[in-house]
């Protein structure tokens, strides 16, 4: 019985390290595409991150906020990610900039 158990879970180990693994990869595609976003679509990106909406992104950065929906929606269309994908991403970003690892440079 433990054998089985054990054996369980090397196969839920190894289904996590290929989830993990793919996710990687896909982090490292979306760090590329975020070099396509223009300046101003980055900025909104990098607002995203700390958990603004619209609406206090519009006031940051003096747009109207219709502007920063456009914006967030060619962020969203670029990196192929939805808002709160986008956000986390952002945050992600953010944070491993802090520690001197640019999701940008993974790959």
């Amino acid at each position: 019985m433990f054998q089985q158990l054990d054996h369980h879970d090397r196969i839920i180990d190894e289904s996590q390290s290929d989830d993990h693994q793919r996710n990687h990869r896909n982090m490292g595609a979306k760090a590329v595409r975020l070099r396509s976003l223009t300046e101003r679509e980055r900025q909104v990106f990098d607002l995203l991150g700390g958990g603004l909406g619209n609406r206090q992104i519009a006031s940051r950065l003096g747009v109207a906020e219709r502007t920063v929906k456009a914006h967030v929606t060619q962020v969203m269309t670029k990196v192929g990610v939805n808002r709160t994908e986008a956000a986390i991403l952002s945050f992600m970003a953010s944070r491993s900039c802090h520690c001197g690892n640019r999701i940008a440079q993974s790959g």
